[in-house]
């Protein structure tokens, strides 16, 4: 037998960089301060602010059966803080932020009605900062579209990253597994240049670690360009027609190793190069869907 894993090895469960069961202090204090932000950064009344807390304490002493949020006498902002503070589970943590989040949509339609103004620190400012604080603290969690969400439960997440780490468990890749959880910390920490020079790595590294398996000649300093073309000519991608093959040789050409070096790969010149979160997540996927073609491409071979 080939296989020398046992069962319990073989069916452990898929690995994840995220975890789902717990908020710290931590991010309930960036959350508070989060807020904040929005109503002190667009100048909206104190009067405003008040009715938005009050509203979400309604709402969750009726969602969570509650009598109050605090037993002290105190503003529904502290009410609001102190009641977050003392919650563990995680769900009920989630529920606060949902619902202060929407609620923020709410006050941005009626601030401009009343104000005639635009909004300087809009709602989809505050929502990147969260959104960027979960993946800083390590929660499998996203705000879009007016609700939060498990990334566990979006397809892209469970059948790219997760598979990816769950076949690069795999000893022989295991400096592709370093590289593609480092371009994942540096994705959870806003490095986004970073980011997409580890994707690059990863990918290359995957494919010189291929090559060795199936002694196909390579020289260390390859790039992604010349490794594609080592394993195109040797067939390891598959046959289905040379017009395919052609295809797939290009998709991989022009994706990967040209992202990286159109935002990060060279020196700047004269303007500053923004690389957006968006597009990291683009490249982490991208990379990760290569990496597990490849792999399983690679374990589907009879030797």
């Amino acid at each position: 037998m080939n296989n020398l894993e046992p069962f319990s090895i073989r069916n452990k469960p898929q690995t994840d960089i995220y975890q789902y069961v717990f908020i710290g202090p931590k991010l309930k204090t960036q959350f508070y301060f989060i807020v904040k932000d929005f109503f002190t950064k667009n100048g909206i009344e104190y009067e405003i602010e008040n009715e938005m807390y009050k509203k979400v304490a309604e709402r969750l002493c009726r969602l969570h059966g509650v009598r109050k949020l605090s037993t002290y006498d105190e503003k529904y902002e502290q009410q609001l803080e102190r009641y977050i503070n003392s919650l563990e589970k995680v769900e009920l943590v989630l529920d606060a932020i949902e619902i202060v989040f929407q609620l923020l949509e709410v006050i941005v339609s009626k601030f401009k009605k009343t104000h005639h103004t635009k909004i300087s620190y809009k709602v989809k400012d505050a929502e990147d900062e969260l959104n960027m604080r979960f993946r800083q603290n390590d929660i499998g969690y996203r705000y879009t579209n007016g609700n939060i969400i498990r990334l566990d439960n979006e397809v892209l997440h469970v059948e790219v990253t997760k598979k990816a780490l769950d076949l690069l468990r795999d000893q022989r890749f295991e400096n592709v597994n370093e590289e593609f959880l480092k371009a994942q910390e540096h994705y959870k920490k806003g490095n986004e240049k970073e980011c997409l020079n580890d994707c690059l790595k990863a990918f290359e590294s995957c494919m010189k670690i291929i090559c060795k398996i199936n002694t196909w000649e390579f020289e260390s300093n390859h790039t992604a360009k010349n490794l594609i073309q080592i394993i195109i000519k040797n067939e390891f991608l598959p046959n289905y027609s040379e017009s395919s093959l052609h295809a797939l040789e290009q998709l991989l050409k022009s994706t990967i190793p040209t992202i990286r070096n159109k935002n990060s790969g060279h020196g700047q010149g004269a303007n500053k190069i923004h690389v957006s979160s968006h597009l990291c997540r683009y490249m982490l996927y991208l990379t990760g869907a290569t990496i597990v073609f490849m792999i399983e491409n690679e374990n589907s071979i009879k030797k």
